[in-house]
């Protein structure tokens, strides 16, 4: 069985509220699924601009890399 979804935004420069949501609803039907949602390798401007957005991201992990990715899921 598949138990996580790993989203590798390291070449990502931009995203906005709209996209960030997406993620979030794409995380939220994982989780119906009974699989979790990672996202890694977020730049520090993609990361400063969510960390400003006045929503939570619901069922969403953050990794630095693929490594720790990987073992946060086993």
């Amino acid at each position: 069985p598949i138990r996580a979804v790993l989203f590798d935004l390291s070449a990502v420069p931009l995203i906005d509220g709209g996209d960030f949501e997406a993620l979030g609803q794409l995380a939220v039907c994982n989780k119906v699924l009974g699989t979790s949602t990672t996202l890694i390798g977020i730049q520090p401007g993609v990361a400063a601009y969510l960390a400003s957005l006045p929503m939570e991201p619901p069922f969403l992990n953050f990794a630095q890399t693929m490594a720790s990715a990987l073992r946060l899921h086993g």
